[in-house]
């Protein structure tokens, strides 16, 4: 519950900027800058409504809550499963967050589909009229495995960004823990969330081009070759920054929000939820 809450307010806080770099992170015709992204961003909200930064927010909160859910409850029982055949705690923790988010990435994956198609269309009327009917449109016309078009960039791009981002944050969180006897101060934790932030940041620069291309193959603008060939066809045609690292800019502002955000409430959520569970066996 704790990282489905967290999930949620985090998504839908940074949401339109998310919308706004898929937008053009989907387009090939479509050159990104911080300047083109603030215009759309004024013409959404001038000609349509600031709703509408909002297209698609709620396939993504479908999709955040079990994703949250899992990765962050799957992650304790892979890290116990783990425990029994390494002793390396880093390497621990790399794994076991390398799998919680397949696990997570593999039993939503049909909502990120939707959310992208919903948030990446440019036009003002909607690409589907509703959600209900964007699930049976896919399923007409591409079948149950149209939901799943750009999983295997996912996958590979989910485990060194999932794998890293759990292990800094909690190698960094067990340091100080042992350190303040778990009382850390609000400023440390804070400042600590720099490291994760960094990490996730290196994490996201990493596996980039994979997310690219992901987003393409599921708004359908790349022909169906392997995934080398569609990768080495976006380089070829539109380079490095203005192709497969196209709105890669967006991340720098929006990472370190999203991610402070995300596990400062879960911590909370959890904490407080432990403080009353603990005070109803103590009355009990």
């Amino acid at each position: 519950m704790a990282g489905s809450l967290a999930g949620v307010l985090t998504k839908t806080l940074v949401f339109p900027i998310d919308r706004v770099k898929m937008m053009y992170q989907t387009r090939d015709d479509r050159t990104f800058s911080l300047g083109s992204g603030m215009r759309t961003t004024k013409h959404i909200l001038s000609k349509i409504g600031i709703l509408e930064l909002w297209r698609g927010n709620f396939a993504t909160c479908t999709k955040i809550i079990p994703y949250s859910g899992v990765s962050f409850s799957t992650f304790d029982l892979y890290h116990d499963i783990i425990f029994s055949y390494l002793t390396s705690p880093f390497q621990i923790r790399v794994l076991a967050g390398s799998f919680c988010g397949i696990t997570a990435c593999l039993l939503t994956y049909p909502f990120d589909l939707l959310r992208t198609q919903l948030a990446a269309h440019w036009r003002i009327r909607s690409k589907y009229n509703n959600y209900l009917f964007g699930i049976c449109e896919i399923t007409r016309t591409e079948g149950f495995l149209g939901f799943f078009k750009g999983i295997t960039p996912s996958l590979i791009g989910i485990i060194p960004y999932s794998g890293i981002q759990f292990a800094s944050f909690h190698t960094i969180r067990s340091f100080l823990e042992t350190k303040y006897k778990k009382n850390i101060p609000f400023t440390i934790k804070l400042i600590s969330s720099s490291g994760t932030i960094f990490s996730g940041l290196i994490a996201q620069i990493i596996v980039y081009p994979l997310e690219t291309l992901r987003r393409r193959q599921q708004v359908c603008i790349l022909p169906r070759r392997n995934m080398f060939s569609n990768l080495r066809h976006i380089y070829q045609s539109e380079g490095l920054q203005k192709g497969l690292f196209k709105g890669l800019s967006v991340n720098f502002i929006r990472t370190p929000v999203s991610h402070a955000i995300s596990f400062w409430i879960h911590d909370f959520i959890k904490k407080k939820i432990k403080e009353r569970n603990y005070s109803q066996n103590a009355i009990s």
